[in-house]
Order: C-alpha cells, then sequence, then structure tokens
C-alpha cells in the first residue's frame, strides 16, 4: 500500500550476495553489480513527498541467470617480439588468479580465441 500523499519516489532495497539501497524518481529501475546464479529479495518501498513517510513494500525473491561474460583482451603481437603462445597463457593464468582472488563463489573457463586481423 503506498503512503498517504503523493508519491515522490520509491525506495529499492537489494539483499543478497550484493546488498544496497537505491532510489528512483520513476516506475522503473535498473540494478547493476548483481552475481549471476545467486540469490536476491527486492522491497520496494513508496516514499511521500515529506521524504520520510514509506508505504508497505512490494516484495520479490529471485535467482539471477547463471550466464556467462566475455572480457576481451586485445593484444597487438606485431609490435612484440615475442612468443605470443608463452603471453597468451601467462596472460590467461594471471587472469584467472585475478579473478578468483575477486569473485571467490564464481567458477571460470578462461580461453584464447584468436580474433581477425584489424
Amino acid at each position: 500500500m503506498p503512503p498517504v500523499g503523493n508519491v515522490k519516489s520509491y525506495k529499492v532495497q537489494v539483499d543478497g550476495l550484493t546488498s544496497m539501497d537505491l532510489t528512483t524518481f520513476v516506475e522503473s529501475i535498473t540494478i547493476n553489480k548483481l552475481i549471476p546464479g545467486n540469490n536476491y529479495n527486492f522491497k520496494v518501498f513508496a516514499v511521500a513527498d515529506d521524504n520520510i513517510t514509506q508505504g508497505n513494500p512490494a516484495q520479490i525473491s529471485v535467482v539471477t541467470n547463471n550466464s556467462n561474460a566475455v572480457l576481451r583482451i586485445r593484444m597487438i603481437s606485431s609490435l612484440l617480439n615475442i612468443d605470443t603462445s608463452e603471453v597468451q597463457t601467462m596472460t590467461l593464468a594471471q587472469l584467472k588468479d585475478i579473478l578468483q582472488v575477486k569473485l571467490p563463489d564464481i567458477n571460470f573457463t578462461l580461453s584464447w580465441k584468436r580474433s581477425k586481423s584489424v
């Protein structure tokens, strides 16, 4: 139920692996920084003109899609006098180490795909 009076904004609470409080002044919002394959609880409160009075929240619980992310790294090997296969192996190993530290609950499969020359 909305608060008595005019609705000025909406407060959105996100609880899960990533938690945040957001405010929107329209009836839609895009929420970023959610981790694929995790449970999230969302509550949306209508906020009155006084910025204090709130209505009862609308609530929903969802699991984000377990989608693939693509990271593209461009290496210009023609300018380098090195063995590119060794660089590829080292780059993938270092990237995997970084991702495992920053996002320990997510499994990664890293591979190198040769792109067309520009």
